[in-house]
């Protein structure tokens, strides 16, 4: 089983706490509470990995997004 790792931190002139690196390719995401940061990431983080898969599993492997 893989191991994700996020790193998150606020940007206090926009007032939202963001993913601010991850080696999840592709995670980006935003929300106004550390709460609801975390809520985003834990339903994001299945469809995303469903993406990778089938993409990597695509028409000649390219792993580009259809």
């Amino acid at each position: 089983m893989a191991s994700y790792r996020f790193e998150v931190d606020f940007d206090a002139e926009a007032g939202v706490w963001y993913v601010r690196e991850s080696n999840l390719p592709g995670l980006h995401t935003e929300a106004a509470s550390l709460d609801e940061l975390v809520g985003r990431i834990r339903n994001l983080v299945p469809d995303l990995l469903d993406a990778i898969e089938e993409c990597d599993g695509g028409s000649e492997g390219s792993g580009e997004v259809p």
